[in-house]
């Protein structure tokens, strides 16, 4: 019985360090993933602007018009004096919509609904 405990610990022994290597290695590889989205949802995040309201003013946001939880995806980039109540319907549909665009193209849809002088 002594014989075969001890042919079984050194097999045991040798499984026991194979296993933590995989299980740091699958945590690296996690962790490294996790990084990776985060790096591309700040370059995604960074690259798109939408136009919107806040406290009843036009406001071009940088970011994804959407929340997650309590964290907005977004952050005001520019604020303007003019009311979303002065927008007629079309430019209110405009508006409503929250369309990702383009720097460029949030700039010139504020620049149309009269934000920028």
């Amino acid at each position: 019985e002594d014989a075969t405990a001890a042919v079984d610990t050194p097999a045991g022994s040798a499984a026991a360090p194979r296993a933590k290597r995989r299980l740091l290695v699958a945590l690296v590889v996690l962790l490294a993933l996790v990084a990776l989205l985060g790096v591309i949802g700040v370059v995604v995040v960074n690259t798109c602007y939408f136009v919107g309201v806040d406290d009843g003013r036009l406001v071009v946001y940088s970011g994804l018009p959407w929340s997650v939880g309590p964290l907005d995806l977004h952050s005001v980039y520019l604020r303007s004096a003019r009311p979303y109540a002065y927008l007629d319907e079309q430019q209110r549909a405009l508006v409503d919509a929250r369309s990702v665009r383009s720097k460029d193209g949030a700039l010139r849809l504020a620049a149309d609904l009269g934000m920028i002088p």
